[in-house]
């Protein structure tokens, strides 16, 4: 992605479109998925809306897919950054209960990294 004049949200979401494919977030969602259906209230204020709606098929998931998965993770960090500053008031702090709360979007972070490093050379 380089330097450029495009901001870090739309770099990110040209990373996401570049180098992850849908349906293997599809299928790693489909593995968890009545955490993806439902708003998740982390302890601290933060509220993750659902990222799908119910019965949600694969070509409504696809439409937008990288804009909203890497809102969703940009939410989720910023909730988590602004956490050590509790400058805000919507915050994930550091608790047990917070930890398994993010179990769900662990996989999809980390097959999402597995992918951009894996393919990222080859593009």
């Amino acid at each position: 992605m380089g330097e450029s004049k495009i901001g870090e949200p739309a770099k990110f979401i040209n990373l996401i479109k570049a180098y992850v494919a849908s349906d293997l977030i599809w299928r790693e969602i489909n593995r968890n998925l009545p955490q993806f259906v439902k708003k998740t209230v982390f302890d601290g204020g933060f509220i993750l809306d659902e990222f799908l709606k119910e019965n949600s098929t694969f070509e409504e998931f696809d439409k937008n897919f990288a804009g909203n998965f890497s809102d969703r993770l940009r939410e989720i960090r910023n909730a988590l950054s602004h956490a050590k500053e509790q400058k805000s008031q919507a915050v994930i702090t550091p608790t047990v209960r917070n930890f398994q709360r993010l179990q769900p979007w662990v996989s999809l972070v980390a097959l999402a990294a597995q992918e951009v490093m894996v393919y990222r050379n080859l593009g």
